[in-house]
């Protein structure tokens, strides 16, 4: 054969070859659909894993700081007999104009100051309305300069830290006065 009749018979196409080979290409069709829907459901996936990491980061941040909150709580409770203990001393000081009394003083303020930093402050109770989530009866005495139910006297300053009450303050509450007396 010539090398032109070589030629011809390569580049010649049968009939035979212009067929579709549909079983071949359907059969690849269905694995790229099958593919492309695994690729999706993979994403979705990934996606809700992002979102769960993410949340429970922010759940574990949350849970850090409300510890960190009652510890700080915890230890202010504690530390508010010391304010006491200094309120105290200073009440039953009977030199005012002292070096002592006055270091005392400067200290119990200071002590103030430092609780208020850290969002400790003091219950406003005085001539309130008597509300058992941030005050303790201790008594009730019966008035005729109050209406019922205001406190007419502190025994013991509540404190709270933010909106979270760390101690109830011991109040004492007016009532009315009985016909009896």
């Amino acid at each position: 054969m010539s090398e032109k009749e070589h030629i011809d018979t390569k580049n010649t196409v049968s009939a035979e070859d212009l067929k579709p080979a549909s079983a071949p290409t359907e059969a690849l069709e269905d694995k790229i659909t099958e593919l492309e829907e695994e690729i999706l459901q993979l994403k979705d996936k990934n996606t809700r894993l992002i979102a769960e990491q993410h949340n429970l980061g922010a759940r574990l941040k949350r849970d850090f700081d409300t510890k960190k909150q009652y510890a700080i709580a915890n230890f202010a409770k504690e530390v508010l007999d010391v304010g006491d203990i200094l309120k105290t001393g200073l009440a039953n000081c009977s030199d005012k104009d002292s070096e002592h009394f006055k270091g005392m003083e400067m200290t119990l303020d200071k002590f103030y100051h430092i609780l208020k930093q850290h969002g400790i402050t003091a219950i406003d109770s005085l001539h309130k309305a008597f509300d058992h989530s941030q005050h303790e009866a201790l008594t009730s005495q019966e008035t005729d300069e109050h209406e019922p139910g205001i406190i007419t006297q502190v025994v013991q300053e509540g404190y709270q830290f933010h909106e979270r009450v760390l101690r109830p303050a011991k109040v004492i509450v007016s009532k009315k006065v009985s016909q009896d007396s």
